[in-house]
């Protein structure tokens, strides 16, 4: 049985959302206890406009609330579950690089070697010995 194709849409919006270095500060900040967007813009660095808009965008999709306390918005996690994902793809991204990396090993020590083998040295040397001496004939 397939997902429905609003779950699927609602899915992909979420992703969507999270797609952005910001919103990923901003949860992270977020994660230490609630805030108002004054606080965040400190804390993340960015304009107070662009706080609002990144707010906006997590609220739509679920993942931020927002209450009023006194004359103030103050915004807090309201899906937990998205720490989780957030270490998934973590986690899956630290393996892919370890993987890249274990990749790249044996391939650095043959172009290392290559380069530094005394046989392609001497034959360099040779060379530019040979186009020395040619060009002073």
């Amino acid at each position: 049985m397939s997902p429905e194709p609003q779950l699927i849409a609602r899915v992909v919006q979420r992703l969507k959302a999270l797609a952005d270095e910001n919103r990923i500060g901003l949860i992270l900040q977020l994660k230490r206890g609630p805030a108002n967007v004054t606080q965040l813009t400190r804390a993340l660095g960015i304009a107070q406009a662009s706080v609002s808009k990144h707010l906006s965008v997590l609220r739509q999709v679920g993942i931020v609330g927002v209450r009023r306390v006194g004359n103030q918005a103050v915004y807090s996690i309201r899906d937990e579950s998205i720490f989780e994902l957030c270490q998934s793809v973590c986690n899956g991204v630290m393996r892919f690089i370890e993987q890249e990396h274990a990749a790249l090993k044996p391939r650095a020590r043959v172009v290392h070697r290559s380069n530094n083998h005394p046989d392609r040295e001497a034959s360099r040397c040779r060379s530019r010995r040979s186009h020395r001496l040619n060009s002073t004939v």
